[in-house]
């Protein structure tokens, strides 16, 4: 009987070797490109995409849609259950609400909080988060709360969401839960000892000095010439 290869194990074998070439390298690299995406009717590019047990050929768009939808899918059911009386106890971490450097609310979850605080602080120039609340629990609190907000969430995104009345004085009511208190400390010892409001305003006019200063060395090479 002739052997039959399948498909889904050849896409797999793709992505592994584009994996194995990405590491070599030490940066990331685009995943082969093999036509148009898979999805009926969709003639965008398409990279093969890691799917759980699968590698999928899909845009990045459809991508991002698939993703909500499971996840979207995986809120609604953990929802049903808090309904139901049938959470006793959240998944291990915490579950965190910031605001970021735009102002927009962040909620998301970590089992070390202090570190990720760091990182997210980091990951927007080094302008440090604010921690508006903390709630016990890791994905399943999550999940609840991203339910509780979704009206709000920012479009194209999974975890921001506008800084709605409505959210800040949720969070602002939920407070820092009693077991966070010394993570979020260490945190707060992190950032610059300012208060936030100068900090954000320091922030701001540092960005606008740096910007009037590159005009004018910009300006200089020209010969003021525009």
């Amino acid at each position: 009987m002739k052997h039959v290869i399948c498909k889904a194990d050849i896409n797999r074998d793709i992505y592994i070797e584009q994996k194995k070439a990405e590491k070599e390298e030490g940066k990331p690299r685009e995943l082969l490109v093999f036509g148009a995406c898979s999805n009926q009717g969709c003639t965008r590019r398409a990279v093969w995409e890691p799917m759980g047990p699968l590698v999928m050929k899909l845009c990045r768009e459809h991508v991002y849609q698939l993703s909500g939808y499971t996840k979207k899918k995986e809120k609604d059911f953990i929802k049903g259950m808090d309904d139901e009386g049938l959470i006793t106890k959240h998944t291990k971490g915490w579950t965190y609400v910031i605001r970021m450097k735009g102002g927009v609310v962040k909620i998301g979850t970590s089992v070390a909080l202090n570190k990720r605080l760091q990182t997210l602080s980091r990951d927007q120039g080094g302008v440090p988060v604010v921690v508006l609340a903390v709630l016990p629990g890791g994905v399943s609190r999550e999940a609840l709360e991203h339910k509780r907000w979704e009206s709000y969430r920012i479009s194209g995104t999974e975890e921001l969401f506008h800084p709605a009345a409505q959210i800040l004085d949720w969070a602002k009511e939920q407070g820092v839960s009693e077991g966070a208190v010394d993570e979020v400390e260490k945190f707060n010892n992190w950032t610059p000892k300012d208060d936030h409001a100068d900090y954000w305003l320091n922030w701001g006019r540092a960005m606008t000095e740096q910007k009037q200063t590159e005009e004018g060395e910009k300006a200089i090479g020209t010969g003021g010439q525009q």
